[in-house]
């Protein structure tokens, strides 16, 4: 009976240790800063600003690791944007990425050309050296500094690996991949805007097609999107998706019909290769190339 009970009592000590650490660590934050941007849009059109405000977000995501939340949201005709920092010294920071030779300047010259920003709202204990920053910039801005405030900074301690279904991300790639020319039986722009990553590259079969951004890829997709009852069919198609489970590549032919002021034309073996990523739960396009091949040798060797 003895060792039953220590059995037992093995038994809960490591099923508890195993519990505590797959709970959450939490610290506390007294320094966080929180931007509220009041923020005007620039002409732009509601897919416009989606698609930018998407790719403007994972880029300070990507690197600005003291950045504790960021997001952009609706507000009748204008935006609010809303910047979490775990201090003043993250948002400086985020200061120098943007300003002229940091890593955001042209992301933040893009942001610049969607938005005008009408105030800043900071909350939190503001750091003279920050103040100091911000006056660098033509920006309306209104400190607010804490009586009292916690913010909770929740980190997950669990040891256990994240499982990736790899199989069911290679089944969505190729099903996106399937439907990335929907634009074209649509006629859409807009689906266009939605397939394309903001800053996708566009590589033709044409001298001129070699776009970087949505912004320079406009106009040629627009242009095509006049051509009548468009039909896509591929073969040979290879798909490789990362470890990760958020990116992938693939190759594949396809051949092309449709029709131009009634007459119907067709163009086969188009060598189609591209780049997907998962962005905000969802696939886009980040870079796609189009070539046909010429009979023979292009370079004799």
């Amino acid at each position: 009976m003895k060792s039953i009970y220590t059995l037992l009592g093995i038994c809960i000590f490591v099923f508890g240790c195993q519990d505590h650490q797959n709970k959450h660590a939490e610290e506390n934050n007294s320094d966080e800063l929180i931007f509220v941007v009041d923020m005007s849009v620039n002409g732009k059109s509601k897919a416009e600003v989606a698609t930018f405000t998407e790719y403007y977000t994972a880029q300070v995501e990507k690197n600005e690791p003291s950045s504790m939340g960021w997001g952009f949201f609706e507000s009748g005709e204008k935006v609010i944007l809303i910047e979490r920092y775990k201090n003043a010294d993250a948002m400086i920071n985020h200061a120098t990425n943007v300003s002229a030779g940091g890593i955001l300047e042209e992301a933040f010259a893009q942001f610049n050309s969607f938005f005008t920003i009408d105030m800043i709202s900071i909350h939190g204990n503001i750091s003279d050296e920050l103040k100091e920053t911000l006056s660098n910039f033509p920006f309306p801005v209104a400190y607010n500094e804490a009586y009292a405030n916690y913010s909770r900074m929740i980190s997950n301690v669990s040891t256990s690996p994240m499982t990736i279904d790899l199989v069911s991300l290679e089944s969505e790639a190729n099903t996106f991949i399937d439907n990335q020319f929907n634009f074209f039986y649509e006629s859409s722009l807009e689906t266009a805007q939605n397939t394309f990553s903001f800053d996708a590259v566009l590589i033709g079969t044409d001298a001129a097609e070699y776009y970087s951004g949505w912004e320079a890829m406009k106009t040629s997709i627009e242009g095509q999107l006049s051509i009548e009852n468009p039909m896509f069919t591929h073969s040979n198609r290879n798909v490789i998706i990362s470890s990760s489970g958020d990116m992938a590549s693939y190759t594949q032919l396809l051949n092309f019909s449709f029709e131009v002021d009634g007459e119907s034309m067709s163009v086969e073996n188009v060598r189609n290769s591209g780049v997907i990523q998962k962005i905000n739960g969802q696939w886009k396009i980040v870079q796609i190339h189009w070539s046909i091949g010429v009979q023979g040798q292009a370079v004799s060797y």
